[in-house]
């Protein structure tokens, strides 16, 4: 019954909750409950509109579909036909001086070719007289256009007197003296590798056997594993101042093969010696004498090719004078043919910069700057045309020679221009070696085996098709493996011999302020890390400050606007960190390699890239707080407070990030993070309270850090707040006194926003604090911020301490293979 002198207030809807605050009385019926939840949220209505719904959420979908087939269309037909050429000239008449002189005569391309000794299948730059080495990237219509002028001019201009740059120039010109440079002592090194096998252990097909471990599912469930071999017995050698290529059909091993020589085995069981110079090839050793280029060029996308060479040279010789190591880049460019682009970023899938071809050379030049003993590269070749395949392994074998390196690369299909390049060759087949030894003398071997090359073939080429299983019979295959036993050399371990010295690298501190050094240039240039994430946190804040801008007034209505913003002002920010995982991902491969190759240490990257992050979350709190201060008008005097706790939560945020990059899947880690991410929203403490979630689950309402900035960020603005409107105290004697008073000592009259006043929170920012603690219980009325600071910190620690435990194991995971059975010495 309503009171005579409250009248509705308290009996809103026909009904009240005795004992119970009004901000969690809400009815009796479904349609009660309807109505007064919908005084908050006018999206929700105790009126039966769901057909309306369906209708509206139909049409935004056909809207949406309508402007996909629309878009689709205009994509699948945007061709256009060429354009009509121009109006020929007209014939000369009589008289003219073209006339006189005779009829224009066309050179045929081919005659023009053969007069010139230009071949009529020229079809790429290098042909014309461009070498693909030394060039920048060609557009194809830039080649025709070179191809038609060579090809019209050529009567008048010969082929010879046209200028080409090749690289043999660049090596006569630079190697020589850089080799005198990169290396002293003129040792001879040699890598061997002997009775190498490696043999992979495939989990049995048991339904059980897969949520127990191996040897348990072998005893209870019977399951049996099987073991697959894919190398057997493998032994080869390369000297310095050798090329060796490793060959072979797919499947032939040469990837595992490469992998056991650079201490990356995998999950397998690998076994056999690799000895350097007759000294166990260790992790610490491979850190000091050899050095990895990759299929995949690894390289920082937006450093210059001279960039990447000084950051090398300051890492790997950091004794030299600024004079000697601009001398030593401008070797390294010359020599390998990059002194044309030495300003020209890397680049990557959506920034244009490098060709292939000269990203590869660049690769092979930072390896070069270590001075190793030995270089693996694999497949060198890959994505190059014929012409520039070539040139890269004339290349390389000039550097072994001139430089006194040993070098190992893997050849998928080699042409017969590129196998000119090899001094010795490897070649398997079904992990087992088809040959191993000069490549000139590749030939005589096949006949000697009874597969004579035919005329004219190319012995690369014919010897993959009579070791692939796939395409001849396996019966001629395993004649031919069969049949090296035979012919094979014996094998011995050498006696360890004297290495040559290395000089020190740069120490932890160098290297720290190194790398912090590269990373501030890469910040500022790439934008995608923490560029763009400013733009969009800054543009993000803005829009929701709009549409919570009524929420600067002092009534009790908006209240739950601004705890409403204050939920978005915490969650959404942190979200985008998700770029992150995708760039740090990126950056992790890079980094990994260039610490095995034993440029620097991992927790140098560790500390430098973390010394870089805090500025970062800082600019972050920046350009979401200045927005929310200036817009909403929060008080200015917790600025500092609230941009700490932002920047602390941005942090832990980016840790947990860092984490995650780590996956070896990027789209995975970007996965895990919007999980863990969407959690700690859903447990912020304004989706439900704490204390009603069920054990164990309710420990992710403390071990994330949402729910920690969220009551700290709410007390900072509320505590301190201006006196809000609309509240009445109670009084219970004399006139006007009241039949029912809160326990909170205050109410709000009806008014037209909230006719029963519902939305009453109090006047006082402890008044409004503790009102808001009986539905959101991550709010208090108490002083905690410090303690939520605490907490947020300690999470974020939590996750950088775990990265960089990973890191540090995914860096240093290379392992020696097993030893085999003893051979002799």
């Amino acid at each position: 019954t309503p009171s005579p002198f409250f009248g509705p207030l308290f009996c809103y809807g026909g009904f009240f909750c005795e004992g119970i605050s009004p901000l969690e009385c809400y009815g009796r019926t479904g349609k009660d409950i309807l109505g007064t939840v919908g005084i908050n949220f006018d999206v929700i209505s105790d009126e039966f509109t769901m057909w309306t719904d369906i209708a509206y959420m139909v049409a935004i979908a056909v809207c949406w579909k309508l402007l996909f087939v629309v878009q689709l269309n205009r994509l699948c037909s945007g061709g256009t036909a060429p354009s009509a050429p121009a109006a020929k000239k007209k014939p000369p008449r009589k008289g003219d001086k073209a006339a006189v002189d005779g009829p224009v005569r066309e050179v045929e391309p081919a005659a023009a070719a053969q007069g010139t000794g230009l071949s009529s299948q020229a079809t790429d730059a290098s042909e014309l007289g461009f070498d693909p080495l030394a060039t920048a990237d060609v557009e194809v219509g830039d080649i025709d256009q070179m191809r038609q002028m060579r090809m019209t001019s050529v009567a008048a201009v010969p082929l010879q007197s046209q200028p080409t740059v090749s690289l043999q120039d660049f090596a006569n010109r630079g190697s020589r003296e850089a080799a005198r440079k990169l290396r002293s002592g003129g040792e001879q090194t040699e890598l061997a590798f002997i009775e190498c096998s490696y043999t992979l252990t495939i989990a049995p097909k048991s339904r059980w056997a897969k949520f127990v471990p191996l040897p348990a599912a072998e005893r209870c469930c019977g399951a049996k594993a099987t073991e697959k071999r894919l190398v057997s017995n493998v032994s080869a050698s390369v000297s310095a101042g050798h090329v060796l290529a490793v060959m072979g059909p797919s499947g032939a091993g040469k990837t595992t093969m490469l992998n056991m020589l650079t201490l990356d085995p995998g999950s397998g069981n690998a076994t056999g010696f690799l000895t350097l110079n007759g000294h166990p090839l260790t992790p610490a050793l491979y850190a000091q004498h050899c050095a990895y280029v990759t299929q995949q060029d690894l390289l920082w996308t937006f450093l210059t090719c001279r960039e990447h060479l000084r950051m090398a040279l300051d890492l790997y010789r950091p004794s030299l004078s600024a004079k000697e190591r601009e001398t030593a880049i401008d070797d390294l460019l010359d020599s390998t043919g990059l002194m044309s682009c030495q300003h020209t970023k890397a680049g990557n899938m959506f920034f244009r910069g490098l060709s292939g071809g000269q990203k590869r050379r660049l690769s092979l030049a930072i390896a070069l700057a270590k001075r190793p003993s030995v270089i693996f590269l694999d497949e060198p070749t890959s994505g190059l045309d014929s012409a520039a395949s070539a040139k890269i392994m004339k290349f390389m074998k000039e550097i072994a020679m001139q430089a006194n390196i040993a070098i190992v690369c893997t050849i998928h299909q080699p042409s017969a221009s590129v196998f000119e390049g090899f001094d010795d060759t490897l070649i398997l087949s079904s992990g087992r070696i088809a040959y191993f030894g000069p490549a000139a003398q590749l030939a005589q071997h096949l006949k000697g085996v009874g597969r004579e090359l035919p005329a004219n073939a190319n012995p690369a080429e014919y010897a993959l098709d009579v070791v692939n299983a796939d395409f001849t019979s396996k019966a001629s295959v395993l004649e031919v493996l069969d049949a090296w036993p035979k012919h094979a050399p014996p094998v011995f371990l050498r006696e360890p011999q004297q290495l040559g010295e290395r000089g020190a690298v740069s120490g932890f501190v160098g290297q720290v302020l190194l790398l912090f050094k590269r990373h501030a240039v890469l910040t500022v240039r790439e934008p995608m890390l923490y560029t763009a994430r400013m733009v969009v946190i800054f543009a993000v804040t803005v829009f929701f400050c709009v549409v919570y801008l009524e929420s600067r007034q002092l009534t009790q209505v908006q209240i739950m606007q601004k705890a409403f913003y204050v939920f978005w002002f915490v969650c959404v920010p942190v979200a985008f960190p998700v770029i992150a995982v995708y760039a740090l991902n990126a950056e992790f491969v890079t980094v990994k390699k260039e610490v095995k190759d034993g440029m620097y240490g991992p927790m140098a990257y560790a500390l430098a890239n973390g010394l870089l992050q805090l500025p970062m979350m800082f600019t972050f709190g920046l350009c979401a707080m200045l927005p929310t201060y200036l817009i909403l008008g929060w008080p200015w005097d917790t600025f500092l407070t609230t941009l700490a706790l932002f920047s602390a939560h941005c942090w832990a945020f980016e840790c947990i990030a860092q984490f995650f990059s780590l996956s070896a899947n990027p789209l995975v880690g970007m996965l895990k993070y919007l999980n863990v991410w969407f959690i700690s929203a859903l447990f912020s403490g304004l989706v439900f309270r704490g204390r009603d979630v069920i054990w164990p689950l309710r420990l992710l309402y403390y071990c994330l850090p949402m729910k920690w900035f969220f009551g700290a960020t709410a007390y900072s603005i509320m505590a301190s707040s201006p006196p809000y409107e609309g509240t009445l105290a109670c009084n219970s004697t004399g006139a006007g006194a009241v039949s029912y008073c809160p326990d909170e000592g205050f109410y709000c009259p009806s008014t037209e926003e909230d006719p029963f006043g519902l939305s009453c929170y109090g006047e006082t920012g402890p008044q409004i604090l503790d009102s808001l603690s009986k539905t959101y219980d991550a709010i208090s009325s108490e002083n905690t911020v410090l303690t939520d600071l605490i907490a947020i910190l300690a999470i974020g620690v939590f996750f950088k301490v775990n990265y960089c435990v990973y890191l540090y194991a995914s860096c240093t995971a290379g392992r020696m293979p097993n030893p085999p059975r003893q051979i002799k010495i």
